[in-house]
Protein backbone atom coordinates (compact mmCIF):
# COMPACT_ATOMS: atom_id res chain seq x y z
CA UNK A 1 0.00 0.00 0.00
CA UNK A 2 1.24 3.43 -0.99
CA UNK A 3 0.24 5.94 1.69
CA UNK A 4 -0.24 9.87 1.43
CA UNK A 5 3.44 10.50 2.36
CA UNK A 6 4.56 8.29 -1.06
CA UNK A 7 5.89 5.47 1.79
CA UNK A 8 5.23 2.02 0.31
CA UNK A 9 4.50 -0.57 3.13
CA UNK A 10 3.13 -3.88 3.76
CA UNK A 11 -0.72 -4.66 4.75
CA UNK A 12 -2.49 -7.60 5.86
CA UNK A 13 -6.08 -7.73 4.82
CA UNK A 14 -9.04 -9.17 5.74
CA UNK A 15 -12.84 -9.37 5.67
CA UNK A 16 -15.88 -10.95 6.76
CA UNK A 17 -19.18 -11.38 5.72
CA UNK A 18 -21.85 -9.84 8.66
CA UNK A 19 -25.54 -9.80 7.03
CA UNK A 20 -26.33 -11.86 3.76
CA UNK A 21 -29.06 -10.31 3.23
CA UNK A 22 -29.86 -8.89 -0.31
CA UNK A 23 -29.92 -6.64 -1.86
CA UNK A 24 -27.42 -5.01 0.35
CA UNK A 25 -25.56 -7.49 2.01
CA UNK A 26 -22.77 -5.98 4.47
CA UNK A 27 -19.07 -6.83 5.44
CA UNK A 28 -16.19 -5.70 7.65
CA UNK A 29 -12.85 -5.30 6.28
CA UNK A 30 -9.86 -4.43 8.28
CA UNK A 31 -6.14 -2.94 7.11
CA UNK A 32 -3.36 -3.87 9.27
CA UNK A 33 -0.04 -2.09 9.16
CA UNK A 34 2.84 -5.06 9.51
CA UNK A 35 5.79 -3.73 7.91
CA UNK A 36 7.50 -3.52 11.15
CA UNK A 37 6.84 -6.94 11.41
CA UNK A 38 7.81 -7.78 7.48
CA UNK A 39 11.39 -6.23 8.84
CA UNK A 40 11.76 -7.94 11.84
CA UNK A 41 11.41 -11.16 9.17
CA UNK A 42 13.70 -10.28 7.12
CA UNK A 43 16.41 -9.64 10.00
CA UNK A 44 15.79 -12.86 11.47
CA UNK A 45 15.85 -14.81 8.32
CA UNK A 46 19.16 -12.85 7.39
CA UNK A 47 20.81 -13.92 11.14
CA UNK A 48 19.98 -17.88 10.64
CA UNK A 49 21.26 -17.50 6.47
CA UNK A 50 24.55 -15.77 8.55
CA UNK A 51 24.85 -18.06 11.63
CA UNK A 52 23.89 -21.19 9.59
CA UNK A 53 27.12 -20.10 6.75
CA UNK A 54 29.03 -19.82 9.85
CA UNK A 55 28.18 -22.74 11.18
CA UNK A 56 29.10 -24.76 8.23
CA UNK A 57 32.81 -23.93 8.07
CA UNK A 58 33.67 -25.54 11.76
CA UNK A 59 31.34 -28.39 11.03
CA UNK A 60 32.75 -29.71 8.07
CA UNK A 61 36.31 -29.64 10.18
CA UNK A 62 34.81 -31.94 12.90
CA UNK A 63 33.77 -34.02 10.57
CA UNK A 64 36.65 -34.39 9.03
CA UNK A 65 38.54 -34.49 11.43
CA UNK A 66 36.46 -37.03 13.83
CA UNK A 67 36.51 -39.56 10.46
CA UNK A 68 40.25 -39.52 10.38
CA UNK A 69 40.32 -40.65 14.09
CA UNK A 70 37.63 -43.32 13.58
CA UNK A 71 39.79 -44.87 11.12
CA UNK A 72 43.07 -45.18 13.62
CA UNK A 73 41.16 -46.31 16.10
CA UNK A 74 39.76 -48.87 13.60
CA UNK A 75 43.11 -49.97 12.80
CA UNK A 76 44.49 -49.80 16.41
CA UNK A 77 41.56 -52.12 17.07
CA UNK A 78 40.24 -49.97 19.51
CA UNK A 79 37.02 -50.15 19.66
CA UNK A 80 36.04 -48.30 23.00
CA UNK A 81 37.51 -45.09 21.21
CA UNK A 82 35.96 -46.07 18.56
CA UNK A 83 32.51 -46.81 19.78
CA UNK A 84 32.45 -43.49 21.01
CA UNK A 85 33.31 -41.43 18.18
CA UNK A 86 30.98 -43.54 16.31
CA UNK A 87 28.33 -41.67 18.11
CA UNK A 88 29.69 -37.90 17.88
CA UNK A 89 30.07 -38.66 14.27
CA UNK A 90 26.47 -39.50 13.65
CA UNK A 91 25.35 -36.48 16.01
CA UNK A 92 27.41 -34.11 13.90
CA UNK A 93 25.12 -35.51 10.84
CA UNK A 94 22.78 -34.56 12.46
CA UNK A 95 23.61 -30.88 13.23
CA UNK A 96 25.19 -30.84 10.33
CA UNK A 97 21.39 -31.59 8.58
CA UNK A 98 19.63 -29.17 10.64
CA UNK A 99 22.00 -26.33 9.85
CA UNK A 100 21.00 -26.96 6.11
CA UNK A 101 17.33 -26.93 6.95
CA UNK A 102 17.84 -23.68 7.97
CA UNK A 103 20.08 -22.42 5.20
CA UNK A 104 16.89 -24.18 3.02
CA UNK A 105 14.44 -21.90 5.06
CA UNK A 106 16.36 -18.93 4.81
CA UNK A 107 16.68 -18.82 0.99
CA UNK A 108 13.09 -19.87 0.51
CA UNK A 109 11.88 -17.01 2.59
CA UNK A 110 14.21 -14.71 0.37
CA UNK A 111 13.19 -16.35 -3.06
CA UNK A 112 16.60 -17.83 -3.31
CA UNK A 113 16.10 -21.41 -3.03
CA UNK A 114 17.41 -22.57 -6.43
CA UNK A 115 17.32 -24.96 -8.52
CA UNK A 116 18.94 -27.32 -11.82
CA UNK A 117 16.50 -28.43 -14.21
CA UNK A 118 17.76 -31.61 -16.12
CA UNK A 119 16.40 -34.94 -16.71
CA UNK A 120 16.91 -38.02 -14.84
CA UNK A 121 15.45 -41.47 -14.35
CA UNK A 122 13.41 -41.48 -11.20
CA UNK A 123 13.52 -45.41 -10.69
CA UNK A 124 17.27 -45.05 -10.09
CA UNK A 125 17.43 -41.91 -7.64
CA UNK A 126 14.78 -43.66 -5.44
CA UNK A 127 16.70 -47.22 -5.43
CA UNK A 128 20.12 -45.51 -4.41
CA UNK A 129 18.16 -43.56 -1.53
CA UNK A 130 16.72 -46.91 -0.14
CA UNK A 131 19.68 -48.60 -0.14
CA UNK A 132 21.82 -46.03 0.88
CA UNK A 133 19.21 -45.88 4.20
CA UNK A 134 19.38 -49.99 4.40
CA UNK A 135 23.22 -50.41 4.96
CA UNK A 136 22.28 -46.87 8.00
CA UNK A 137 19.31 -48.12 9.41
CA UNK A 138 18.65 -51.37 11.76
CA UNK A 139 15.47 -50.55 13.04
CA UNK A 140 13.65 -50.46 9.98
CA UNK A 141 13.05 -52.68 6.47
CA UNK A 142 12.84 -50.41 3.44
CA UNK A 143 10.43 -52.18 1.07
CA UNK A 144 10.20 -50.44 -2.77
CA UNK A 145 7.10 -52.25 -4.27
CA UNK A 146 6.83 -51.58 -7.84
CA UNK A 147 8.46 -49.21 -10.05
CA UNK A 148 7.64 -45.80 -12.15
CA UNK A 149 9.58 -46.22 -15.36
CA UNK A 150 9.39 -41.82 -15.32
CA UNK A 151 11.85 -39.84 -16.67
CA UNK A 152 11.65 -36.38 -14.67
CA UNK A 153 12.68 -33.08 -15.57
CA UNK A 154 13.90 -31.11 -12.39
CA UNK A 155 16.48 -30.88 -10.25
CA UNK A 156 17.44 -34.75 -8.85
CA UNK A 157 19.14 -33.53 -5.77
CA UNK A 158 16.15 -31.80 -4.33
CA UNK A 159 14.03 -34.51 -5.45
CA UNK A 160 16.29 -37.30 -3.77
CA UNK A 161 16.14 -34.20 -0.64
CA UNK A 162 12.60 -35.09 -0.46
CA UNK A 163 12.26 -39.02 -0.91
CA UNK A 164 15.26 -38.58 2.61
CA UNK A 165 13.16 -36.66 4.64
CA UNK A 166 10.31 -38.58 3.92
CA UNK A 167 11.73 -42.23 4.68
CA UNK A 168 13.26 -40.35 7.22
CA UNK A 169 10.21 -39.44 8.88
CA UNK A 170 8.50 -42.47 8.31
CA UNK A 171 11.58 -44.47 10.12
CA UNK A 172 11.17 -41.57 13.50
CA UNK A 173 7.45 -41.22 13.93
CA UNK A 174 6.93 -45.02 14.07
CA UNK A 175 9.88 -46.66 16.18
CA UNK A 176 7.00 -49.30 17.30
CA UNK A 177 7.19 -50.51 13.63
CA UNK A 178 9.54 -52.22 11.52
CA UNK A 179 8.80 -51.45 7.66
CA UNK A 180 8.42 -48.90 5.67
CA UNK A 181 6.73 -49.02 2.00
CA UNK A 182 7.62 -47.24 -0.80
CA UNK A 183 4.86 -47.57 -4.18
CA UNK A 184 4.34 -45.80 -7.35
CA UNK A 185 1.37 -45.88 -9.32
CA UNK A 186 1.97 -44.25 -12.84
CA UNK A 187 -0.82 -42.87 -15.54
CA UNK A 188 -0.20 -40.98 -18.71
CA UNK A 189 -0.34 -37.65 -16.63
CA UNK A 190 1.33 -38.30 -13.64
CA UNK A 191 3.87 -40.14 -11.60
CA UNK A 192 2.79 -41.09 -8.54
CA UNK A 193 5.74 -41.59 -5.21
CA UNK A 194 3.86 -42.76 -1.64
CA UNK A 195 5.81 -43.17 1.48
CA UNK A 196 3.71 -45.37 4.08
CA UNK A 197 4.27 -45.73 7.84
CA UNK A 198 2.92 -48.30 10.14
CA UNK A 199 3.45 -45.35 13.14
CA UNK A 200 1.55 -42.94 15.57
CA UNK A 201 0.23 -40.96 12.42
CA UNK A 202 -1.70 -37.51 12.60
CA UNK A 203 -4.10 -35.96 14.09
CA UNK A 204 -7.06 -34.56 12.25
CA UNK A 205 -6.24 -31.03 13.44
CA UNK A 206 -2.37 -31.74 12.73
CA UNK A 207 -2.63 -32.48 9.06
CA UNK A 208 -3.61 -29.12 8.11
CA UNK A 209 -0.81 -27.66 9.62
CA UNK A 210 1.90 -30.26 8.76
CA UNK A 211 3.16 -28.71 6.13
CA UNK A 212 3.69 -24.99 7.71
CA UNK A 213 7.66 -24.02 8.62
CA UNK A 214 8.47 -24.63 12.16
CA UNK A 215 5.25 -26.93 13.17
CA UNK A 216 5.50 -28.99 15.71
CA UNK A 217 2.77 -31.51 17.04
CA UNK A 218 2.47 -30.70 20.80
CA UNK A 219 2.31 -34.10 21.31
CA UNK A 220 5.84 -34.00 20.37
CA UNK A 221 7.03 -31.30 22.27
CA UNK A 222 9.27 -32.34 25.08
CA UNK A 223 9.62 -35.90 23.72
CA UNK A 224 12.83 -37.79 22.24
CA UNK A 225 11.89 -37.09 18.97
CA UNK A 226 13.88 -34.31 17.56
CA UNK A 227 13.29 -31.74 14.86
CA UNK A 228 12.16 -28.28 14.00
CA UNK A 229 9.45 -28.72 11.90
CA UNK A 230 11.85 -27.90 8.94
CA UNK A 231 11.84 -30.92 6.77
CA UNK A 232 8.28 -30.76 5.88
CA UNK A 233 7.97 -27.08 4.88
CA UNK A 234 11.18 -27.31 2.76
CA UNK A 235 9.76 -30.64 1.22
CA UNK A 236 6.56 -28.99 0.49
CA UNK A 237 8.64 -26.16 -1.06
CA UNK A 238 10.68 -28.14 -3.75
CA UNK A 239 7.64 -30.17 -4.85
CA UNK A 240 5.78 -26.33 -5.49
CA UNK A 241 9.02 -25.43 -7.44
CA UNK A 242 8.30 -28.55 -9.63
CA UNK A 243 4.79 -28.21 -10.36
CA UNK A 244 3.81 -30.67 -8.86
CA UNK A 245 1.68 -31.80 -4.98
CA UNK A 246 2.15 -33.17 -1.55
CA UNK A 247 -0.15 -34.88 0.58
CA UNK A 248 -1.19 -37.27 3.30
CA UNK A 249 -3.53 -39.41 4.66
CA UNK A 250 -3.39 -40.52 7.99
CA UNK A 251 -5.47 -42.50 10.75
CA UNK A 252 -4.16 -42.21 14.90
CA UNK A 253 -2.62 -44.72 16.26
CA UNK A 254 -2.21 -46.64 12.64
CA UNK A 255 0.22 -45.11 10.76
CA UNK A 256 0.80 -42.07 7.59
CA UNK A 257 1.13 -42.06 4.11
CA UNK A 258 2.75 -38.91 2.01
CA UNK A 259 2.42 -39.22 -1.60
Amino acid sequence: YIRKDKKRIFVLIGAVLIDKQKPSPRAMAFYLDITEQKELDRKKNEFISIASHELKTPLTSVKAFTQILMKQFEHNKDKKSLYFLTNINRQLDKLNELVSDLLDVSKIEEGQLHFENKLFYLDDLIKKVVVDFQYTTKSHMIIKRGETHAHISGDEHRIGQVVINLISNAIKYSPGSDKVIISFKDTPEKTTVSVQDFGEGISAGDKTKIFDRFFRSEKHEGSRISGFGLGLYITKEIIDKHQGSISVESVEGKGSTFS
